[in-house]
């Protein structure tokens, strides 16, 4: 059980942290294909 438990929590922590990474990157992405349209 408690190992379970432990496992989530770094699952949940590892998520957590590249979230603000993750969003950037689709950001950025969104910013360039917004770009392509407009042109």
């Amino acid at each position: 059980m408690r190992k379970e438990v432990i496992e989530n929590l770094l699952l949940i922590l590892v998520a957590f942290l590249l979230a603000p990474w993750l969003v950037l990157l689709f950001g950025k992405y969104y910013d360039f294909i917004e770009g392509v349209i407009n042109r």
